[in-house]
């Protein structure tokens, strides 16, 4: 688990107009939910976990964060998301995460990923550095 915080000044003033958030939110999942320590940020909307499955049990997979539309890779607004996504998770002294598989790619799990009982999905939408996937375009 992270400790100590990520810097104020590096992190991006939520809007002031959350109406953008009115199509909805990303879906909270509780099929399962774990403990878990973040490995690597591999873009702002996938994160190499190690999860605790209980009795002893350690699993390292990719968890892609549900429900989120990024930028594309090589964009400022991609750079941004990924650096502030990597500081709230070595940010988190709690870090737990609820999934589900994915039915789309077997083998990869669709994840909330909460940071000290924030919701981290949510928090990219509600500072701007993702959008609510619809199944629309990217992000620009």
């Amino acid at each position: 688990m992270g400790t100590g915080r990520a810097a104020r000044d590096d992190m991006p003033e939520p809007p002031t107009d959350d109406r953008r958030l009115d199509r909805g939110r990303p879906p909270v999942i509780a099929e399962y939910r774990y403990q878990c320590r973040a490995v690597e940020v591999v873009d702002p909307t996938t994160v190499l976990a190690t999860i605790d499955l209980g009795f002893r049990h350690l699993v390292t997979i990719p968890l892609r964060l549900v429900g989120l539309d990024a930028s594309e890779p090589g964009t400022d607004l991609y750079r941004r998301a990924r650096r502030y996504l990597t500081k709230r998770v070595a940010a988190s002294t709690d870090l737990w995460v609820s999934t589900v598989e994915d039915e789309e790619v077997p083998g990869r799990y669709a994840a909330v990923l909460f940071g000290d009982d924030m919701n981290l999905n949510v928090e990219l939408v509600r500072v701007g550095l993702a959008t609510i996937y619809d199944g629309g375009g990217k992000v620009e």
